[in-house]
């Protein structure tokens, strides 16, 4: 029984060093901040969705930035706004749909050919 518990191969020492490679270096070093293209891309889609939610009817644009932007609960949410749940879910269902058409034209790829790729990807469609 001591045997079987003693396996010095099982574990590794975390003082001792390794060097699998020891003549190995990297090329280059990469930049980890973002490149300028990033950031343009980041500052586009951030206007996008501005406008994208200034173009809700207000009943809708209530409920879309409590639930989806503020990430309050449906209960919160109908509180906050003296309407039931079922009124909440209704309409932060109807902003979602709106926005997705609102962003629909401006993305290079539909937004159901991407979830083909995602499914595809996961290997459930041949």
């Amino acid at each position: 029984m001591r045997r079987r518990k003693y396996r010095p191969g099982l574990h590794d020492s975390l003082d001792e060093e390794r060097e699998e490679n020891p003549g190995f270096r990297p090329r280059e070093l990469t930049d980890w901040r973002p490149s300028p293209e990033e950031t343009l891309a980041k500052k586009e889609l951030a206007s996008l969705l501005d406008r994208g939610v200034r173009s809700l009817p207000k009943i809708y644009r209530e409920v879309f930035i409590l639930r989806d932007v503020e990430q309050l609960s449906n209960e919160e949410a109908a509180q906050a706004l003296g309407i039931s749940i079922s009124a909440v879910k209704t309409r932060n269902l109807r902003a979602r749909l709106m926005m997705r058409e609102f962003l629909t034209p401006y993305l290079k790829v539909r937004w159901h050919e991407r979830l083909f790729q995602r499914i595809k990807g996961r290997g459930r469609i041949a």
